[in-house]
């Protein structure tokens, strides 16, 4: 389940434990069927971010082995934009 605030994001596991992670950016594949995929990251931990996406803003899953190429190409992308790289100061 998804709760935005903040840039925030809590995840609820199938068994009910919540973890809070932050979003570092997302972005929507028109070609995934509409799928939003998430890169995130916890507070303590900024350099271990994960992947996550979803159809319908409720229930996330882990990329198949095709969209986690499809997100380190976004990733990169996204790290070595000036623009972003600036605003990140």
């Amino acid at each position: 389940m998804e709760e935005k605030e903040n840039n925030e994001l809590t995840i609820i596991a199938d068994d009910g434990t919540e973890e809070l992670f932050k979003i570092l950016f997302f972005y929507d594949n028109p070609e995934r069927d509409n799928k939003r995929f998430y890169f995130l990251y916890r507070e303590e931990t900024p350099e271990d971010v994960i992947v996550l996406g979803t159809s319908d803003g409720e229930h996330f899953e882990y990329c198949t082995e095709e969209e986690q190429e499809e997100a380190e190409e976004m990733f990169n992308t996204y790290m070595d934009d000036p623009k972003i790289s600036e605003a990140r100061k």
